[in-house]
């Protein structure tokens, strides 16, 4: 075997393994943190989250950056629970919610991660059409706040169900050609001033 062979296959050092797992994990967060702001434009964040989510070394991994992401865009519910059970319900009622809820969020985002899905568009295309299903009908569209599909409206507006499925279209574009997804976002984002 050719040393360009053994090198293009040698695993990556500790520090850059720990950086490629790391850094989608709190990426994911910091979108789902800032993205679901009181601000509706800060919204159009939400849809960086497929492409955070196709950055997965593996399926644990996918469900770790997906989970990270939805108890960041849901950090209100452990107090909004406690309000809505009362004073007399238990202070682990409202984070037992909280935590299982969005662990079953991160479950269709972990099974279908596929470490392919960065060279395929037809593969990140089905991928992330079929996650953004499953998290929008019941049962767990009952509970799936954060869907990145809500931020179609912000930088859609006034598209309809032509902007949705515009949406689905493009954001597979992430995982595949993220600089002209960046450019497509920029053309198609409108920007008001809050207010």
């Amino acid at each position: 075997m050719t040393t360009v062979a053994r090198h293009r296959f040698a695993l990556p050092s500790t520090g850059q393994y720990a950086v490629a797992i790391c850094l989608p994990i709190v990426a994911a967060a910091g979108v789902g943190y800032t993205g679901w702001e009181a601000h509706s434009q800060s919204l159009a964040l939400a849809l960086l989250f497929p492409f955070i989510w196709s950055q997965a070394v593996s399926r644990p991994h996918a469900w770790l950056i997906a989970f990270a992401y939805f108890e960041m865009v849901t950090r209100g519910v452990p107090g909004g629970a406690a309000v809505f059970f009362g004073e007399h319900a238990p202070l682990a009622a409202g984070w037992s919610l909280w935590i299982a809820s969005n662990a079953a969020l991160a479950v269709p985002w972990s099974f279908l991660w596929h470490r392919h899905m960065a060279i395929s568009y037809r593969s990140a295309l089905w991928r992330t059409a079929a996650a953004l299903l499953l998290i929008s009908v019941p049962p767990l569209g009952l509970f799936g706040f954060g869907n990145p599909l809500t931020a179609t409206g912000v930088v859609f507006p006034s598209f309809g169900w032509f902007g949705l499925a515009l949406s689905l279209l493009i954001l597979p574009f992430h995982q595949t050609w993220p600089r002209q997804m960046l450019l497509v976002l920029l053309v198609f984002y409108r920007i008001d001033p809050p207010g």
